[in-house]
């Protein structure tokens, strides 16, 4: 109805029955219809211009609609372009503000006790919305509110101090209808509304906070006797000291509203903050205040004065906790951990001044305020939360402050050690207090102690490190596990020892944990002195072991690892995968939290799947009776050699240890040889494993490891195959682990099998990997590897001298890996008294001799589907050698096997496809005549998967003239029809296949004949092109389409073997220009920008004579290029990377242009103008801004002085002083005035 001329010039008459039915939809509106809503309210507006009444339809329109409105908003909501919310402000302002006339009345006239009762109209509608907060729900009201304040917002242009008084008092107005009054002496006075909790006022006050933030309005403005400052104080002072009891989630929102807005009010409320710091939340008012204390931090951080903020809120911490503390006060309550890492991060931004005065500040309340009260045996929650926060804070501040830093002056540092000096003073008195370690237990103080203690510990390691201050040589005392002297010499080592034996003594001790962090320090510390196995660090790993909770070292695994010994290691890993009996799922939750730290942990990644694969062998053998090879083959490994070894190997190869290992592997080789080919005896019933021992071992890198590590890791897992039964999911996980170390970094050294005949290996996984997807590909790798060294070679020739007819495949994959060999012989050895190298393999006579194995048996059996991959091989070899003669005997099997291969394609046909097609000159008239066609139909027809590249070039080379115009006109009949089918459907699945087969076609040059065809093709090729170019300019187009003919176009300009003709051209031209690039969303247009930067560029680069004569036709596509990239590059943008990748390519496409100066002087001045036009327009990031400037300096050169002149004075203002500056700095820094 809206939509008809006729009802809108009736309703611009008729106001009040507009204003109804709008009403009537939006109170009935949902989530489906926002755009019919969004539509309507713009028809509403489009009317609204057209009626004179316009004092009537402010009326009727507040009356009947605003309020719907804001209802509809807040059960549609809104998009990330807040479209729905601008229609809204729009409306407001066209409609209700159109003159000042209404606020005035707003503001002055006093709020009626009957709404409907009132003789003015006017009167009537402020009424109306004064009095929102009795008719409707607190949502409603928050969005009529904050709606009518960003419409004040949207009216001010160029707002004076007077507009944003007013906008304020309109707030204070829409507030006191709220119940809330804030008088000029800084006192606060609640009424809430009838029906409401106050949480509904606090709310809706909390939003029109933020839209004021929004609204940049000024910070210092003062009114008649008071100021915003001292509003805002007053409102959170007293808003909070009325309600400390109970605290709510929309209180606190609404102070943090007004710390976000005013930071000045931060330090004045810092009482205020302490009392609600102290007083328990419930769960839902927790992430309030954790928001409030974000914005306090942040706020007092961004004026400057977080310091005098923290020393307030020490000061404050002690009279709060005496006046009242709640026994159930926690510190994570006071603190949350956001809120640390907020203080940490602000005070990194400290002055050296401003952090050692903080410094100061809080060893003063820690030893007045905390230790004082402990030294007098005065120990309650009080004194307990007191210390907490204190040594959080303190922490936050040591970490936070770079005071070891090079840059730091030493006077600087000087007076942080002597701060350091105190911190110990305090430490050592602290410790010497033995009350806290009696019968009463402290843990949280204690807890605290320790905190502090490592923390302490940290700083002045990290200050001996980057002050190469000499190393401290160690003790006796030092071998005491439990004394911690090295590190924190305040302490005796016997008053460690006693603080350990009161701590470990007593159960669930909350301070434990913080003990063993000192202990892994003291080990860290030592790791630099420590010689041998017997050290410190090793006695203080192994009481660690032994006293600490396996819950507490899942969480340390990673960090403890690089500091413990190989065998503490082993010891620790055997330990946790013990813990976790059958089921080993921890370790994959450990990994993924963890990732690359401990992925690039070699040590722990090769200790965590030894045990694993160790644990899994020992569940197997269950029982006396039960035989588990595993086991026996695995107890030749010594896992902390191996740990060892893998560290020496980092710097150089322990010969030692190699040895070592290479016995092991031989013993274990050994084991599998004589037990793997005896039948297994299955009386007794084993014990399966759970699948996440080996889901874990296959997400570990253990084929990045050295040689002797990889073939012990494979023995294993071929002894677990042997043990366990067939199992659809662990066969695929052991044989991803094997498939993966035999293609690994080592695959080209035989020694990787670990001297295990790889005949013996090749005929068990022939067996045990039958129905694993990669079983051809694993054995295929087994004998690339056999065939570096000539006596592993001959054993895997003489494995596969025998071949039958299911084991014919295996004789194949040989003779594929002898053909990619160079050369099979022993490794050579320079050394003078090692003996002479064995005389290597003739290769050609090795596959020659397994060739004539095969024959016989393709030649005897009946042709199938099975033999079909191998008789492709051998037909390949001697259509190329023909050195057995056993050709034509081969060929009359052709028939029957082509036939096959035709019929099952996909199952295995191919490779005897490709071996036809490479040699159809060869095979002469054997060559079936039908084959092109049917690889030619399949390619275009088979949708499961994307077209193969290579059979598609065979085809092209491979079809006669005749044939090759076929494929012309099948193309080209898809290409149609899938065009059509994308317009109407908007699927385009097929589109990017014909598409992609147009690339394949383009790819290399053919002969004259086939060239001319091809050409005709992609000329008679534009028609349905242009059908699907001029589509995407219509609503809902399937524009996926785009970067599948553009990319199409820029592989086939650089092809310059391809001819381009002018409608080619023309075509792409026309492309280009028909691309979307309206669209702000950034994901949307950047990939979109790409393609047509690089295909007009690829246009411009590769086929320059050809477009000398439509550079217009170019530019105006650059230039809008150049104009739709400015919008997502401006300054507020995240991810500035891809938009400046862009932006890169746009300016190399104008150096490329201006080297053909001639062609451009003309239009050079306008191109220089877009860009500088974009810069008044947009304020674009740096970064882009940078590149654009620098497409500017590129087109200077080639602009004579007429045209600098002309730039300098037909330019508008701004953009023309813009350009002075532009001109004078490139004229200062990039101009070159040199000779040529």
């Amino acid at each position: 109805v809206l939509n008809n001329r006729y009802f809108q010039r009736l309703f611009a008459c008729n106001i009040a029955e507009l204003c109804k039915l709008m009403g009537q939809l939006l109170n009935n509106a949902i989530k489906d219809i926002k755009d019919k809503c969004i539509e309507a309210i713009r028809l509403f507006l489009f009317i609204n211009k057209m009626t004179l009444l316009k004092e009537d339809m402010r009326i009727h329109f507040i009356q009947e609609v605003f309020v719907p409105m804001c209802y509809a908003w807040n059960v549609i909501g809104d998009d990330d372009n807040f479209t729905f919310r601008e229609k809204i402000i729009q409306c407001i302002v066209q409609v209700v503000l159109f003159e000042s006339n209404f606020i005035t009345k707003l503001l002055t006239k006093p709020v009626s006790v009957d709404i409907h009762k009132c003789d003015n109209k006017v009167w009537l509608a402020v009424n109306k919305i004064n009095k929102l907060s009795s008719e409707c729900e607190v949502q409603v009201v928050s969005a009529s509110y904050t709606f009518l304040l960003r419409a004040v917002i949207a009216k001010m242009a160029n707002p004076s101090e007077e507009d944003y008084k007013r906008l304020f008092k309109i707030f204070e107005h829409l507030a006191n209808q709220l119940g809330l009054t804030v008088d000029k002496v800084r006192s606060v006075s609640f009424h809430p509304i009838e029906g409401w909790e106050a949480d509904g006022s606090f709310c809706i006050i909390s939003e029109m906070i933020k839209v004021l933030d929004d609204g940049k309005i000024p910070l210092k403005m003062d009114f008649e006797g008071y100021s915003l400052e001292t509003w805002m104080i007053s409102l959170v002072i007293g808003m909070t000291s009325i309600n400390l009891t109970t605290l709510t989630p929309a209180l606190l929102d609404m102070a943090e509203a007004a710390f976000r807005l005013n930071p000045l009010i931060i330090e004045p409320c810092v009482d205020v903050t302490v009392q609600i710091m102290l007083r328990p939340k419930t769960t839902e008012a927790y992430c309030s205040y954790t928001r409030m204390m974000l914005a306090a931090i942040d706020g007092a951080h961004r004026i400057k004065r977080l310091q005098k903020f923290i020393s307030f809120l020490l000061a404050g911490i002690r009279p709060n906790l005496m006046a009242r503390c709640e026994d159930s006060l926690v510190v994570d309550d006071v603190i949350p951990s956001e809120v640390g890492e907020a203080f940490s991060a602000a005070v990194e931004t400290f002055t050296n001044i401003q952090a050692l005065s903080t410094m100061k500040a809080f060893l003063f309340h820690l030893e007045s305020d905390s230790l004082a009260h402990i030294e007098s045996s005065c120990i309650d929650n009080t004194v307990v939360i007191n210390t907490e926060i204190i040594v959080i804070l303190l922490t936050k501040l040591i970490f936070g402050v770079k005071f070891a830093d090079h840059s730091v002056p030493d006077v600087i540092k000087a007076k942080f050690k002597s701060q350091l000096e105190d911190l110990s003073n305090l430490l050592r008195k602290f410790g010497e207090i033995g009350e806290i370690y009696q019968s009463t237990h402290n843990d949280r103080l204690v807890r605290s102690y320790m905190q502090l203690c490592h923390t302490y510990g940290e700083v002045q390691l990290l200050f001996e490190e980057y002050e190469g201050s000499p190393i401290k040589q160690l003790t006796n005392f030092d071998l005491k596990p439990t004394n911690l002297s090295y590190v924190h010499p305040y302490l005796t080592h016997d008053q460690w020892r006693r603080i350990f034996k009161k701590v470990m003594s007593h159960e669930g001790c909350l301070a434990k944990n913080e003990m063993l962090r000192l202990l892994i320090q003291k080990i860290s510390a030592v790791a630099q002195v420590e010689v041998g196995t017997e050290g410190p660090g090793s006695q203080a790993a192994r009481y660690l072991l032994e006293v600490a909770d396996l819950e507490w070292m899942w969480s340390q695994v990673v960090a403890l690892a690089p500091l413990f010994q190989a065998m503490e290691l082993d010891n620790l890993i055997k330990g946790l995968v013990k813990s976790c009996k059958n089921d080993q799922t921890r370790w994959k939750t450990l990994i993924n939290e963890n990732g690359d730290k401990f992925l690039e942990n070699r040590r722990l990644v090769l200790a965590t799947g030894i045990r694993l694969l160790q644990r899994a062998g020992k569940i197997i053998s269950h029982s006396s009776e039960l035989r588990s090879l595993t086991c026996e083959v695995m107890s030749h490994l010594i896992v902390d050699q191996m740990l060892e070894y893998e560290l020496s190997n980092l710097i150089t190869e322990d010969l030692e240890l190699a040895q070592q290992l290479d016995i092991a592997t031989r013993n274990m080789a050994s084991l599998i040889e004589a037990n793997i080919n005896v039948k297994k005896e299955d009386e007794i019933p084993i014990k399966i494993p759970h699948q996440s021992y080996f889901e874990v071992v296959k997400m570990l890198p253990l084929h990045h490891f050295s040689l002797p590590t990889q073939s012990s890791i494979l023995l294993s897992i071929v002894s677990l195959l042997y043990d366990l039964p067939p199992d659809d999911i662990i066969d695929i996980h052991l044989l991803d682990v094997l498939y993966n170390i035999l293609d690994g970094p080592q695959k080209h050294n035989c020694k990787l099998l670990g001297h295990l005949d790889p005949g013996t290996l090749i005929r068990f996984l022939t067996v045990r990997a039958d129905s694993y997807p990669n079983q051809k590909e694993l054995i295929s790798n087994i004998c690339s590897i056999a065939l570096n060294d000539r006596d592993t070679a001959k054993q895997l020739l003489k494995s596969v001298s025998k071949p039958k007819k299911n084991t014919l495949w295996i004789t194949i994959l040989a003779i594929q890996a002898l053909k990619k060999m160079k050369k099979i012989s022993e490794n050579e050895n320079a050394e003078e008294d090692m003996p002479p190298r064995k005389k290597a393999l003739n290769k050609k006579e090795c596959i020659n001799s397994l060739i004539a194995l095969a024959v016989p048996i393709l030649l005897d059996e009946q042709p199938s589907l099975q033999l079909l991959p191998d008789y492709a091989v051998v037909l390949k070899n001697e259509l190329a050698n023909k050195s057995l003669g056993k050709l034509e005997h081969l060929l009359s099997k052709l028939k029957e096997y082509s036939e096959i291969a035709i019929n099952d394609y996909t199952s295995g046909g191919e490779g005897l496809v490709k071996v036809m097609m490479c040699h159809r000159q060869e095979l002469g008239e054997h060559f079936p005549k039908v084959l092109v066609n049917l690889a030619w139909t399949h390619l275009l027809n088979e949708m499961e998967t994307s077209p193969s590249e290579s059979i598609s070039q065979l085809v092209f080379s491979s079809s006669n003239d005749e044939e090759f115009d076929d494929i012309i006109k099948q193309l080209l009949s898809n290409t149609i029809t899938e065009v059509k089918h994308t317009i109407e459907t908007k699927q385009n699945s097929g589109l990017e296949r014909v598409l992609t087969l147009w690339s394949y076609l383009i790819q290399n040059p053919l002969p004259y004949k086939k060239n001319k065809l091809r050409t005709e093709g992609l000329v008679r090729m534009v028609n349905p092109v242009t059908d699907l170019i001029t589509s995407w300019s219509k609503e809902n187009a399937c524009l996926d389409s785009v970067s599948y003919l553009l990319g199409f176009y820029s592989t086939l300009t650089p092809l310059l073997w391809v001819e381009l003709r002018p409608v080619l051209i023309d075509a792409i031209l026309l492309s280009l220009s028909a691309v979307p690039l309206t669209d702000t969303h950034r994901d949307t247009l950047i990939p979109r920008l790409n393609l047509v930067v690089d295909t007009l560029f690829s246009l411009y680069l590769f086929r320059t004579s050809l477009v000398l004569d439509r550079l217009p036709a170019i530019l105006q596509r650059y230039r809008n290029c150049l104009l739709a990239l400015a919008p997502v590059a401006e300054i507020s943008v995240e991810d500035v990377d891809p938009v400046v990748t862009v932006a890169g390519k746009l300016e190399r496409v104008a150096r490329t242009m201006v080297k053909r100066g001639k062609d451009f002087t003309r239009v050079a001045p306008y191109l220089v103008a877009d860009v500088v036009g974009i810069f008044g327009k947009f304020q674009i990031h740096a970064d882009v801004k940078n590149i654009y400037t620098n497409i500017i300096y590129a087109f200077l050169p080639i602009c004579d002085s007429h045209a600098i002149t002309y730039l300098k004075s037909v330019l508008p203002l701004a953009s023309k002083e813009l350009f002075k500056n532009i001109y004078v700095n490139y004229n200062k820094h990039h101009r070159y005035v040199g000779k040529i």
